[in-house]
């Protein structure tokens, strides 16, 4: 056995919920070990992370919503009403690379939604085909990325 294999084993035995080491100090006192505790550091990051995760995520769609370009436009034009005097050749080209960034961010968007349309179709069209992975889009990134590698690794 490979050793990334044996520490991956290793790992996940650490990291089952049933998995609690108890370590005496030769005294008669136990407690629980550091790869209890550690676990615990893991879950309780993983619960704060979770809803970063999903903010983000909307703000990637919002961001790729045609509404974010009226955003841009009131944006601007409450900097012309407010401090004309700051909107210059710096200004244009703050402005410019958002407008950019929102453009990009919404082609993006569209091919992936179209690519996604069609693999979809794809999924419902072969008899074999695993349907839920059709809702996998709905996941967040890392999700995806351990369902991809758990594909892999049946390979």
């Amino acid at each position: 056995m490979g050793y990334f294999k044996k520490e991956a084993q290793t790992m996940d035995a650490r990291a089952s919920p049933s998995h609690v080491e108890r370590v005496g100090d030769g005294q008669g006192n136990h407690h629980l070990g550091l790869s209890y505790h550690l676990n615990r550091i893991t879950q309780r990051k993983e619960g704060l992370m979770e809803p970063i995760r999903q903010l983000l995520t909307r703000l990637g769609v919002m961001a790729a919503h045609p509404g974010a370009f009226a955003v841009l436009i009131f944006y601007a034009a409450l900097w012309y009403i407010f401090d004309r005097d700051t909107l210059d050749w710096h200004a244009v080209a703050t402005l410019s690379v958002w407008f950019m960034t929102l453009l990009i961010q919404r082609a993006e968007h569209r091919d992936t939604q179209a690519l996604q349309a069609k693999i979809d179709e794809l999924l419902h069209a072969q008899r074999g085909a695993d349907s839920s992975l059709t809702r996998i889009d709905e996941e967040e990134p890392e999700e995806i990325e351990r369902h991809r590698s758990q594909a892999r690794t049946k390979d």
